[in-house]
């Protein structure tokens, strides 16, 4: 699995729908035979809903449309092995991690194995990052990969329009039912490289995207000045439509869109 914890820091960005950057294209890799997978994290917290349609109200950052209660998305994921799967996501507001209330983002469901769960709030152009929970069906049964930062990633959406933002906090990573238990400081770096970039997915062609761009570093990513880099890109509607190098899985696109 590989090892990092703010892959999915920025989705609440995707709300936004201004900008005039020259648009890019980028193309999901082709793939074939896609495994059927599962269905979302059961979760106790109710999401309140406007209408019984695909999306509430605009509430989210800068009217993001977000998913009614007890929509799904289906991504197309590649595993770390290489397996090529359909991913089912969901929200769920109000999830408990760390004895606090976050909204809870899964891509997939633990007990089927492969599945990441990311624990954040929104705010007005604002998204605050905690942490995350990483299952893969190549870890021991019942062991869970959690990762989280003492002090929340804030990620402010006109901040990012001015240029790179910076963070370094105390990053946490425990392994439970293994016992294993570290901690180390972490840097990362968020670069908005595009807000109208054009994106190919399983699911088509979707326009109008935030290309953000991620730098992350450390002890924990190796010696001296040891980083790598991921790419994110979202959207007003469909919210995550591409991500790259993440915990669990590899790469995951837009298939089904929420509903």
């Amino acid at each position: 699995m590989r090892r990092t914890c703010i892959l999915m820091l920025a989705v609440a960005l995707a709300a936004a729908a201004c900008g005039d950057d020259d648009t890019a294209s980028t193309a999901a890799p082709s793939s074939t035979g896609a495994a059927a997978t599962t269905a979302p994290p059961a979760t106790e917290a109710a999401t309140t809903t406007t209408a019984a349609t695909t999306t509430t109200e605009a509430g989210g950052p800068l009217g993001v449309q977000w998913p009614a209660e007890g929509a799904t998305a289906v991504y197309e994921g590649r595993t770390w092995d290489g397996e090529v799967v359909d991913v089912v996501a969901s929200l769920a507001p109000g999830t408990e991690f760390l004895d606090e209330p976050w909204t809870a983002i899964a891509f997939g469901h633990p007990e089927d194995g492969d599945a990441l769960v990311l624990y954040m709030d929104f705010g007005l152009g604002t998204l605050t990052f905690k942490g995350m929970d990483g299952y893969s069906a190549s870890m021991p049964e019942g062991q869970v990969q959690r990762e989280w930062y003492e002090t929340p990633f804030l990620i402010d959406l006109f901040e990012l329009l001015q240029g790179t933002i910076r963070f370094e906090e105390p990053f946490h990573l425990t392994f439970t039912e293994a016992g294993d238990e570290f901690s180390e400081d972490m840097w990362v770096e968020v670069e908005l490289e595009s807000t109208d970039a054009a994106v190919e997915t399983p699911y088509g062609s979707v326009d109008g995207c935030f290309h953000l761009v991620f730098t992350v570093g450390g002890p924990y990513i190796g010696p001296g000045d040891a980083s790598f880099t991921f790419d994110v890109w979202l959207h007003p509607t469909h919210l995550v439509v591409g991500v790259t190098e993440m915990p669990v899985f590899a790469e995951l696109w837009l298939k089904e869109p929420w509903a």
